[in-house]
């Protein structure tokens, strides 16, 4: 049976009532076996040589922005391979225990604040705010890795998938609700998506894979019903139509109709009436 053990020691003290400071400074020195390794003597004064040279950390801006992107519109299932290269990088490039921790602090803040921005509530799966404290609790950056995946990351995507099945759900109707109440308008997709608080990209998919078209489809057809509509039961001119149906221009309109009908609107209305 093989016995790793790391020791730390303090300052030098050549009085028996330094006993409390010096087993302060050991038991400080002990805990940056994090970056060190086990299996080490650490000494107080490396700490605080540790501690000067701690002017610069890396911090690896694309890769966390990445995850941050997949994890805030849930466009790719987030694979083992761009956390691990994150934490690889942050630990690799972090020279000394208090650039590593204020790497992996940095980290921490913006899941934190991609929590925040996606309104997951910290308080209801028990957070905590001080996180200095609980990352200097580990003792191996495995450790952190996996408290960070388990307490942010898992968390974030668990609660992004069930929010877009919901949407998948409720949406399509808010849209369509919407085009048909409002088709009259200059109605756009981004006028929905700002509405309702959503990425244009974002209802577009959903829309599209709900009902096989696109919006912009959808609207025109919408619009080419009620044109019919107009033809048949009013006396409403042809251009009229084409400004209440917000054509640029009536001609843009007859040859959107007939696309559709094969026949432009004036001989559509003779036909039927």
């Amino acid at each position: 049976m093989q016995v790793v053990v790391s020791v730390g020691f303090s300052n030098f003290f050549d009085c028996i009532t330094h006993v409390r400071p010096a087993f302060k400074e050991s038991r400080e020195a002990l805990k940056h076996r994090l970056k060190k390794g086990q299996g080490l003597l650490i000494f107080q004064e490396q700490v605080l040589n540790d501690y000067k040279d701690a002017q610069v950390y890396h911090y690896p801006v694309k890769l966390v922005g990445s995850l941050l992107d997949h994890l805030k519109n849930n466009t790719l299932e987030i694979n083992n391979t761009l956390i691990n290269n994150i934490f690889s990088e942050i630990y690799l490039k972090n020279n000394t225990l208090v650039t590593f921790q204020l790497s992996i602090l940095r980290l921490i803040n913006d899941l934190y604040q991609l929590m925040n921005f996606l309104k997951i509530d910290a308080f209801e799966i028990n957070i905590k705010r001080d996180f200095y404290t609980t990352i200097s609790e580990f003792k191996k950056p495995d450790e952190i890795e996996i408290y960070i995946k388990d307490e942010f990351i898992d968390i974030i995507i668990n609660t992004v998938d069930e929010r877009k099945k919901n949407d998948y759900q409720s949406l399509p109707d808010s849209i369509i609700n919407i085009i048909e109440n409002e088709f009259e308008t200059d109605l756009t997709l981004e006028v929905i998506a700002n509405r309702l608080h959503y990425h244009p990209n974002y209802l577009s998919t959903i829309f599209k894979k709900t009902f096989n078209m696109s919006f912009t489809e959808y609207l025109n057809e919408q619009r080419h019903s009620q044109a019919k509509t107009w033809l048949l039961e009013s006396n409403s001119t042809i251009k009229d139509i084409s400004e209440r149906l917000h054509y640029t221009n009536p001609q843009n309109f007859i040859r959107s109709f007939r696309k559709l009908e094969g026949v432009t609107p004036g001989q559509y209305r003779q036909l039927n009436r």
